[in-house]
């Protein structure tokens, strides 16, 4: 009974001291084009306009919403879900660990969610994977307590906290089918589930659809999807399902998730792949054998693994956050074998945090920095700037400057010959339009805008250049 107690003040303390630092490290400024979208649509809620882009993203809306009335700012607005949401997160994956083994399991998966690298970013920034990853968890203990103890109250609660998830992360689909699927199969059980489910989800669909009309809701969706699934989402549609590709995926769960070191180094990336594969192989098979109650978290990671090699960005690891949730109380169970030591591990898987928690909490977006840096500057005829995932956050926070949307430099040549600019007008673009010829076109840099890859590889680093014109051939 003493050692419960004790098991029972640790998480509670280390779930205060998570909360805390997320929202006292979070982000201060907007994460790229989700986030301008998102914070658009606290105030205009508008699909066709992509604030937000499709699937709308209700429920995250609405809660951040409710923190808009009482008075925070756009961004903290769409934070805070996230970042005091971690005061659920932390004790359903501890409660999850100790459902399935014991008070140790507990502590060890509580001290994880504390302190992985991924968790905390994805809780401490303006993006809808924060309150997520909050309902997942909760969804996962509740589907444990069902699947142990065949309780259809626990399965009935679950369904509808998985279709309340829905309506954050849709994308998060697999992962909750994955979840659900043991519990599916029987038949009090799964039934509750699915009545749970279907009310979470009308919950959150009926008013959207009435609010949106279902026109525009199936041409937002078409835009998306069709986007999504050809030439900018990722996927395996306009990828190669390649070992590139799964070797990214594992490399985004291991240094984005488990806060292993960031390096181009290719034998070092290796070496710190296999070394993860060895630890999880080690810590977590016997585990299998063990803890059969665990088969709903083996699916939801199984859910979650299969979108993230088939339908996510391999490049922009955020997206493994769907994996860390249910992964979390199966490694506090498995690192329980190694008794103190799990402390130490934990200790350095947590290590990252600290640096790429500050960065994020006090270095801007480099696309945010771009747009604040153009704000500044007064050309005598106007600025105009050509962007792909920039230009919505130029857009929103310097509105003088003609910010126009393309995906490739021939692009933007194309749109200045049919809407030319006066001579003195200054004409920008960023580094990440795609087919910059420098043999077609002059260029030079004007700025270059950096955060550590820690905190978001994809968007790392951004070059703002003057384009000065087409070369004589």
């Amino acid at each position: 009974m003493e050692s419960r107690r004790r098991a029972a003040v640790a998480v509670g303390l280390l779930t205060l001291v998570a909360t805390a630092a997320r929202v006292a490290l979070r982000a201060r400024g907007l994460e790229g084009f989700d986030s301008v979208g998102f914070a658009q649509a606290l105030h205009s809620y508008d699909l066709t306009a992509r604030t937000p882009h499709f699937p709308g993203y209700p429920v995250y809306i609405l809660v951040a919403r409710v923190f808009s009335a009482l008075g925070f700012s756009d961004v903290d607005a769409l934070i805070l879900p996230g970042a005091l949401g971690s005061a659920l997160l932390v004790p359903a994956c501890a409660w999850t660990a100790w459902r399935l083994a014991d008070e140790r399991a507990a502590v060890v998966a509580a001290l994880l969610t504390s302190v992985m690298s991924g968790l905390h970013l994805a809780a401490a920034r303006p993006l809808s994977e924060g309150l997520g990853v909050v309902l997942l968890g909760v969804a996962g203990a509740l589907c444990v307590d069902a699947y142990v103890a065949r309780r259809a109250r626990s399965a009935g609660a679950a369904g509808v906290v998985l279709g309340l998830m829905l309506g954050v992360r849709l994308a998060w689909l697999p992962a909750a089918v994955g979840l659900a699927a043991p519990l599916v199969v029987r038949r009090v059980e799964g039934h509750a589930l699915l009545l749970g489910g279907v009310l979470g989800v009308l919950g959150w669909a009926v008013p959207m659809t009435l609010v949106v009309g279902w026109g525009d809701l199936l041409a937002s969706a078409e835009r998306m999807l069709t986007g999504h699934f050809t030439s900018w989402g990722g996927s395996v549609a306009s990828e190669d399902l390649d070992l590139p590709r799964l070797l990214a995926v594992l490399w985004g769960v291991w240094a984005h998730g488990l806060g292993g070191p960031w390096s181009g180094d290719a034998m070092t990336t290796s070496r710190a792949i296999a070394g993860a594969g060895l630890l999880l192989a080690w810590v977590l098979l016997p585990t299998a054998r063990r803890h059969a109650g665990g088969l709903p978290l083996w699916g939801a990671c199984a859910g979650a693994l299969a979108y993230l090699v088939v339908g996510a960005n391999p490049d922009n690891p955020r997206h493994v956050t769907q994996l860390l949730v249910p992964l979390v109380p199966l490694l506090g169970i498995g690192l329980t074998r190694i008794r103190a030591g799990a402390v130490i591990v934990a200790g350095l898987l947590g290590l990252p945090t600290i640096s790429v928690a500050v960065e994020q909490a006090t270095v801007l977006n480099p696309a945010e920095q771009s747009a604040l840096f153009m704000a500044t500057l007064r050309p005598s005829e106007g600025l105009r700037f050509y962007g792909w995932t920039t230009m919505r956050t130029v857009r929103a926070r310097a509105p003088l400057v003609d910010a126009r949307l393309v995906e490739t430099l021939p692009a933007a040549v194309d749109d200045l010959r049919q809407h030319p600019v006066p001579a003195r007008t200054w004409v920008f673009f960023d580094s990440r339009l795609k087919d910059k010829r420098r043999k077609d076109f002059d260029f030079t840099p004007v700025e270059t805008f950096r955060r550590s890859p820690y905190v978001d590889p994809a968007g790392a680093a951004i070059t703002i250049y003057r384009y000065q014109g087409e070369r004589q051939r």
